[in-house]
């Protein structure tokens, strides 16, 4: 319980200060110390959550690139909220990617990206994977046309592939600091597949990933 309570201090600490070269954070930080398992806890506080922020590897897989945290797949399949997981080197991102395919998912988180003031005034390029189609165009200049009235810059492209490779070599050749994507589905059938586009991508991406319900 100590070291639980010295460990929120510290993460108080660096969030107050705003770190180098930036303004002290003066909005009010509150931690909360919890016991038993970390899901449970998350689910707990579900309904006073915009947004969920959790690291993509535990202490046990620090250093290896590939592995997940223990708890990340359970988390994100528990909860509806917006999650980001980050990863060891995070740093503001200069260029967003979304991964788009024109589902009800993704065109509300579109215009949620397009309202917050998290990410004004970034790039944010619409990617679509599979075949150069009209339907495809279609919906990636709808999907554009609201992130520009928003004031957006909004490039689109319609990759080859599948997913689980286009969308990490899209990311690297456009030097993309943090993608964004839909999550699993809720369906009883949809939590026993292991190997899903969402876990393939958390594994493979060497950026950021903020993952939409």
């Amino acid at each position: 319980m100590e070291r639980g309570r010295l460990l929120l201090e510290a993460a108080r600490g660096r969030i107050e200060s705003g770190g180098p070269g930036r303004e002290p954070f003066t909005a009010r930080v509150e931690t909360r110390q919890r016991h038993g398992e970390l899901v449970d806890a998350v689910v707990a506080l579900e309904h006073e959550t915009r947004m969920l922020v959790v690291g993509k590897r535990g202490t046990e897989s620090a250093s290896e690139h590939g592995h997940l945290g223990r708890h990340l797949e359970q988390v994100i399949r528990a909860i509806s909220k917006p999650i980001l997981v980050a990863q060891q080197g995070f740093a503001p991102p200069e260029r967003i990617m979304f991964a788009y395919d024109g589902s009800a998912t993704a065109r509300k988180g579109v215009a949620m990206v397009a309202a917050s003031p998290l990410f004004r005034g970034i790039p944010c390029h619409l990617v679509y994977v599979g075949t150069e189609k009209p339907e495809a165009r279609e919906a990636l200049a709808e999907a554009a046309a609201t992130l520009e009235a928003a004031g957006f810059e909004a490039p689109t492209a319609v990759v080859p592939g599948n997913p689980d490779d286009a969308l990490p070599r899209y990311q690297q050749e456009n030097r993309v600091d943090l993608l964004i994507m839909g999550a699993y589905g809720h369906s009883r059938v949809r939590r026993l597949i292991v190997g899903s586009t969402t876990t393939s991508m958390i594994r493979k991406c060497k950026v950021s990933l903020m993952i939409l319900r």
